[in-house]
C-alpha cells in the first residue's frame, strides 16, 4: 500500500513541477490567444475600425457607381439561354432579340457583363452566342469582351472555338499588341496545347 502511495504522490509531484516550470510560457500562450481574440475575433477592436471606413468609402463612391450600374442595361444568362440546351442558334436568338434595343455603344459592356455573371464556367451556347452577336454587331475583340470570351471558352475546354476567336481577335489587331488579358487568354490556350516553342 505504502507502495502504490508513494507512485501516486510522485507522479503528482511531477506533474505540478512540470505545471509550475510551463506557467511562464502558459500565460504567454494565454496572452497572446486573447490578444489575437482581440484584435482579430468577432468583436475586434481593428475591424470596427476598417468596416466603418469601408462603409464610409462605399457610401461615398458608392452612388456614383450605382448610378452609372443603373443606366447600363442588363441582361440575364438564364433569359438566354433557356430552351437552348445544345442548341447555341437558340440561344444566339434570344441574344439578338434582347440586344436589338440598346444602343451600339452599349452592346459590348452588356455582353462582358452578361458572361461574367455566369459564373465561372458560362454555357457553351451562351458562349456561341455571345461571339455570334459580337461578330454581327462588328465589335471590338481585342478588349475586356474578347477576354471575357476567350475565358470562357478555355474553361469549357472549347479549344476549336476558342482558336477561331483568338485568329479574329489577330486579324482585328493587324500585327498590333494584344490587349493584356487577350493575350493572357492566348498565352493559356498556348500551354494547353503546349505550342510554345523555347527561344
Amino acid at each position: 500500500m505504502a507502495v502504490i502511495s508513494l507512485d501516486t504522490n510522485y507522479i503528482v509531484d511531477q506533474l505540478s513541477q512540470a505545471v509550475y516550470g510551463l506557467r511562464i510560457e502558459i500565460a504567454i500562450f494565454v496572452l497572446a490567444f486573447c490578444a489575437h481574440a482581440l484584435l482579430f475575433g468577432k468583436h475586434s477592436i481593428l475591424s470596427r475600425k476598417a468596416d466603418m471606413a469601408a462603409k464610409a468609402k462605399a457610401a461615398c463612391g458608392g452612388q456614383i457607381s450605382n448610378a452609372a450600374q443603373s443606366d447600363a442595361p442588363v441582361l440575364a444568362a438564364e433569359d438566354i439561354i433557356r430552351g437552348s440546351a445544345g442548341k447555341p442558334e437558340v440561344a444566339t436568338n434570344n441574344l439578338r432579340m434582347r440586344v436589338a434595343g440598346f444602343a451600339s455603344h452599349e452592346v459590348a459592356q452588356a455582353l462582358v457583363r452578361l458572361l461574367q455573371s455566369a459564373g465561372r464556367m458560362p454555357q457553351v451556347e451562351l458562349l456561341a452566342a455571345v461571339s455570334a452577336v459580337g461578330k454581327e454587331r462588328s465589335l471590338a475583340l481585342n478588349s475586356t469582351l474578347g477576354e471575357t470570351l476567350l475565358k470562357g471558352l478555355y474553361t469549357q475546354q472549347s479549344m476549336s472555338e476558342f482558336d477561331s476567336v483568338l485568329s479574329d481577335i489577330e486579324m482585328e489587331a493587324k500585327g498590333a499588341s494584344l490587349v493584356v488579358g487577350v493575350g493572357v487568354q492566348a498565352l493559356k490556350g498556348e500551354l494547353r496545347r503546349g505550342d510554345i516553342e523555347a527561344h
